[in-house]
């Protein structure tokens, strides 16, 4: 016996003992989740039922925004589509008026402002003038 440490009799003794599982279990609060994961889900569940609240909203609204359309009538569709014809023909002169070449500053933004008025004017005509039904939203009073 004298061969043996102090530290291998300890573990001999330890290993007659089972103090590991008597001691982990004697805690009340051995198993169970931590507080702060118990707070992490009462927000997380607060937040979805923030969520659920909006949407609940947001589909109320909509349904009252549906009761208020109505469809676009054939003559002020074609007299939009007039007008937004006119817009595009006028964005389009102005963008042929410009020079070419443009070396300042302020040309620059004039050419983009009327490239960027021309794209709008032919993406409402593209709108109009495809088979889509348009909607008017009617006021509220």
């Amino acid at each position: 016996m004298a061969a043996f440490s102090k530290l291998q009799k300890r573990n001999l003794d330890n290993d007659n003992d089972d103090s590991f599982s008597s001691s982990s279990s004697r805690h009340s609060s051995f198993g169970a989740p931590p507080p702060y994961l118990a707070s992490i889900k009462q927000k997380i569940a607060e937040e979805e039922a923030e969520k659920a609240r909006e949407s609940a909203k947001n589909s109320k609204k909509r349904q009252q925004q549906q009761q208020r359309l109505s469809p676009l009538p054939e003559r002020q569709r074609s007299a939009a589509l007039a007008a937004f014809a006119l817009r595009l023909a006028r964005a389009r002169a102005a963008l042929a008026a410009l020079p070419l070449v443009y070396d300042t500053p302020s040309r620059q933004r004039t050419r983009e402002e009327a490239e960027r008025v021309a794209r709008e004017a032919e993406e409402d005509v593209r709108l109009l003038e495809g088979g889509r039904a348009l909607f008017v939203v009617l006021s509220s009073e």
